[in-house]
């Protein structure tokens, strides 16, 4: 016979709904700090779990939540709007720009490598890191010169 869940289980998977992680989640129902994400993750393999969280889930689908289309239309209104200032159409428009991925995300390296580090062959681990050691430390040595 499957267990039923009681309201600890019940209050973790809420807050495991809601976005929380299995530790947070386990600590605001209840549980231990040591045991909370044990616990939390163990209830979370239940089917009974995987289908109280399937109505929660179910619930915060509802009409009042407006989908993609909505919020593109409502974005849209906004742009074009009369009665909107400048600024409010501008953000709009920036909006529906993210929302359509219009914009590249540009990241940026800087990367200062002063040259190649060379290691020869070793037989055993602790040989491979004395060398490698030796040869970092030639390297910064190589690098500091340059400077």
């Amino acid at each position: 016979m499957a267990q039923k869940l009681n309201d600890q289980q019940r209050n973790a998977l809420r807050y495991v709904a809601t976005g929380m992680t299995l530790t947070e989640a386990g600590r605001k129902a209840g549980y231990s700090v040591s045991n909370a994400p044990q616990m939390v993750s163990k209830l979370m393999r239940r089917a009974d779990a995987q289908e109280y969280l399937g109505t929660l889930r179910d619930k915060a689908d509802t009409p009042f939540i407006l989908d993609i289309t909505a919020r593109k239309e409502h974005l849209s209104k906004i742009a074009t709007s009369q009665l909107a200032t400048p600024t409010e159409q501008m953000a709009a428009i920036h909006l529906l720009n993210k929302m359509d991925g219009l914009y590249v995300q540009k990241v940026e390296a800087d990367i200062n490598h002063g040259g190649v580090m060379l290691v020869p062959v070793v037989n055993c681990l602790e040989d491979w890191e004395k060398a490698a050691v030796g040869a970092q430390a030639q390297l910064m040595k190589e690098t500091i010169e340059l400077d």
